[in-house]
This record gives structure tokens, sequence and C-alpha cells, in this order.
């Protein structure tokens, strides 16, 4: 006797449910999600995967102890769910509980120890912890294991923008963007490379992108607005002179060492002031200007607001 797929048990009301919630949840849309996973716990109220459910809509709203609360009900069923595991381990790391995260995370990787996304948020708390460089190891393994994870692809792209190394940034950017098209973590790392590039424009482009996708993230829009500030014409200037000495030996102080030496010798060979003294000038102006330019930058967009 062979079964028949068609004369298969329709899914009951709270398998039903479950879809949903998770339809919502990689939607993005939390009240629905959570509405959705409750619907299914009045008729199935020990699940493990709607009480997970619901912790996911708890975590996209950062309310992290009611997410921590659902998280442990999970466990309490079901000690060994590497899901709900690394869920709370990034749980106590947004709480900054890292002695725990860590302890979370670790038996997270004994009982997949080849699971990517494990490596990711491991090397998130390696991170905020300040061992970048531990941190950076981890996303490495993350991509050695997992090849298209976008995550560690953006992790690593912000974590060579703060380095100033705009290459790597650039490429670890761009992988993760071609992989989450939509994502918005992907629009930011490629904006931050960008940025650190010398493309202003393109960043500030990226980062409306990303705040069209999630209009909610504050960070977001702290972010575009710094990227607006750059591409304003009376902040140009000082933008661009901070990329080029950040590309040069000893930064700025290279800068102002060549400008020493070119008056001092100025001096010594006797060179008419006409010639060398405006040189002077024009440095001296230009530096009063580099200083002011924060402020000057700040009043101009009080002026002229921000259009998103």
């Amino acid at each position: 006797m062979t079964n028949d797929p068609e004369s298969a048990a329709p899914p009951s009301a709270w398998e039903r449910a479950l879809d949903k919630a998770r339809h919502f949840n990689n939607g993005s849309q939390w009240e629905r999600a959570e509405k959705a996973a409750r619907e299914g716990l009045s008729q199935q109220p020990a699940d493990t995967d709607l009480l997970f459910e619901v912790a996911r809509s708890y975590v996209g709203r950062h309310r992290w102890e009611e997410a921590q609360e659902s998280l442990q009900e999970v466990l309490a069923l079901d000690a060994s769910h590497p899901p709900a595991l690394l869920l709370l381990g990034v749980v106590e790391i947004q709480r900054a509980r890292y002695y725990e995260a860590e302890e979370t995370l670790l038996e997270v990787l004994r009982l997949r120890p080849t699971w990517s996304y494990a490596y990711v948020v491991y090397g998130d708390l390696m991170d905020v912890t300040g061992h970048s460089g531990k941190a950076e190891k981890l996303w490495k393994k993350a991509l050695e294991l997992d090849p298209e994870s976008a995550d560690a692809h953006q992790r690593l792209a912000i974590h060579h923008a703060e380095g100033r190394r705009g290459g790597r940034a650039k490429d670890h950017a761009h992988a993760g963007l071609a992989l989450e098209p939509h994502d918005v973590a992907a629009h930011a790392s490629l904006a931050a490379a960008m940025l650190l590039g010398g493309r202003p424009f393109a960043a500030r482009k990226l980062l409306r992108e990303a705040l069209r996708l999630d209009p909610t993230r504050a960070e977001l829009e702290e972010a575009w607005l710094q990227a607006d500030r750059c591409c304003r014409w009376i902040y140009l200037p000082a933008y661009y002179f901070g990329v080029l000495a950040e590309r040069l030996p000893g930064k700025q102080f290279l800068i102002w060492g060549v400008f020493v030496a070119f008056t001092m010798a100025a001096r010594q060979m006797h060179w008419p002031p006409q010639y060398w003294v405006p040189v002077a000038l024009a440095y001296l102006v230009f530096c009063i200007y580099t200083w002011l330019a924060d402020g000057l930058v700040k009043l101009w967009t009080k002026l002229v607001p921000p259009k998103f």
C-alpha cells in the first residue's frame, strides 16, 4: 500500500499560525508575527517553535528582557535548542551580559560546531568587548564555513572601514550587498566603505536606500546625516583633506612637516616673500578652516535642513 500525497492531512490551525509567524518575522512585521504566534500558542502552548517566533518578534523590536523570558521558556522545554540558544546569546550581548553570552555561544558551537552564523555572533561578542582581532578571526572562520555568509561579509566590511582599510572594506561590502541586495546592513556597510574611499555622495545614496528599507533604525538616520554633512559644499574640502591625510604615512603630521620644511627652506634660500608667503598664508587659512569645518557644517545644516 502506498501513501497518496494528496490524501495527507492538511496542516492544523497552530501549524498555519507558525508558518504565518515565521513569514511575518522574516518580513520584519514584528507585531503581526507575535499575534500569529500567540494564536498558535492558544492551541499548542508548549510548542517551542511558536515560543521561539515570539522571542524573534521581541528581538526585532529591541524588547530584550521580554525576548529573554520567551527564550528561557523555549529552553525550559528543550535545553538543546540551538536557534534559541544563539538568539539568547544575541540578547545577552545587547543586555551587556557578556560572560553569560560567551557561555551560551560556546554551548551553541558545541552543539553545532559548523554553524557559520554562530561564529558571526561570537565575533560580535568579541568586538563589543574590545577584542577586535579575535572578532576578525571569528568572522573569517564564518566565511570559511559559508563563503556566501552576507553577515560575515558585512561585519568584516565595517571592521576594515573602522581600521581605515578601504580596499578590503569595499570588497567585503560589495560581496555582502550582492548576496543580500535588500538587506539594510549590507547597504550600511558599503556606505561606510564609500565614505572611507572618498565617495560621500554614493554613501549618502546607499544610506537613503537603507532608510527606505527600514525607517525605524536611529543609527541609520545618524549615519545618513553624517554622510549628508560630508556632501555639503562647505565641508567637502575638509572631508577630502581627511580622506587624503588618512592615506599618508604620518597622516596630517606629514603635511604639516612638509609645510614647516618648505617655509624654513624658503627663508634660508632667501626666496622673495611674494613667492612663498602667499603659500604659507593659504596653508594657515586652510588649517583654520579645517578646525572650524565641523562647526560650520553643523550651523549650515540647521539653516538648510537635510531632506531624506
